[in-house]
């Protein structure tokens, strides 16, 4: 057992789209499996609020869900044999995921000194995400904080500046999240060790859920 909420990350039938087969049930209905859960090979996979970003795939719907039982750890993800989905918590829409890649990209801006580059594409892709700017000014202002990140001194400082480019110019809402996530983890905590890149992690999965919650509502 966990105290720790679990989520469950699906397509909009309730499908499974990370390797597994199957249809979750409809909602308070438990799901089972047989015999001993083994990560990636037997089991019902689940993630925490850290894992998420580990999990985005754009048109996917986060779930939250409950377990009893047996649980084990396997890094990325928890693996059990019972669970259930509890309610919606919204669907990772362009929109999610292009502002969660401006959020973590503007969460390491002081790396870079705040390039004005940087922050200007910052404030594109979230005004893209809302529907207020073109592509071509996308475009734009990725291209130009990529001419950044080759300018900036540092390796940090240009994955950091780096975030910024992808968050504008990321042609894939989805692809772009999980690629600033991932360096944006590693320009704040790759050189500070365990404890800095599991805080670096867990506030990046709440802010995923607070702006799946509010721009990917769904009724439930």
């Amino acid at each position: 057992m966990t105290t720790e909420p679990l989520f469950k990350v699906l397509g909009p039938n309730r499908e499974a789209i990370h390797g597994g087969l199957g249809v979750w049930p409809e909602p308070g209905e438990w799901l089972s499996v047989d015999g001993p859960v083994e990560p990636c090979a037997r089991g019902l996979h689940l993630c925490r609020a850290r894992d998420l970003a580990e999990w985005v795939r754009e048109g996917a719907w986060v779930w939250r869900a409950e377990t009893s039982g047996v649980l084990v750890d396997a890094g990325d993800k928890v693996v059990v044999a019972r669970a259930r989905l509890v309610g919606p918590v919204g669907v990772l829409s362009a929109r999610v995921l292009r502002l969660f890649a401006a959020d973590c990209a503007e969460s390491v801006a002081h790396l870079h000194g705040h390039h004005p580059a940087c922050m200007e594409a910052i404030r594109v892709a979230r005004l893209y995400a809302h529907g207020l700017t073109t592509d071509e000014r996308r475009v734009a202002a990725g291209d130009a904080a990529g001419d950044a990140a080759r300018a900036v001194a540092g390796t940090a400082a240009r994955a950091a500046a780096r975030a910024a480019d992808w968050a504008a110019a990321g042609d894939a809402a989805g692809d772009a999240a999980w690629d600033v996530a991932g360096a944006v983890t590693w320009a704040s905590a790759g050189a500070a060790g365990d404890a800095a890149w599991d805080a670096a992690r867990a506030a990046q999965g709440a802010n995923l859920l607070a702006l799946t919650a509010r721009y990917g509502k769904v009724a439930a």
